[in-house]
């Protein structure tokens, strides 16, 4: 019965498509700071 308390994000395969993009761009914003707020750089 652990695993019934686990919470659903230990769990991607049920988190949506449009719900997986939108971590996967939070995890790229974390990991490229300096383009954000940072236009000149594009």
């Amino acid at each position: 019965m652990a695993s019934a308390t686990a919470p659903a994000a230990a769990v991607p395969t049920l988190a949506s498509p449009l719900e997986q993009l939108r971590h996967l761009a939070e995890e790229l914003r974390l990991l490229l700071p300096r383009v954000r707020g940072n236009p000149e750089v594009l």
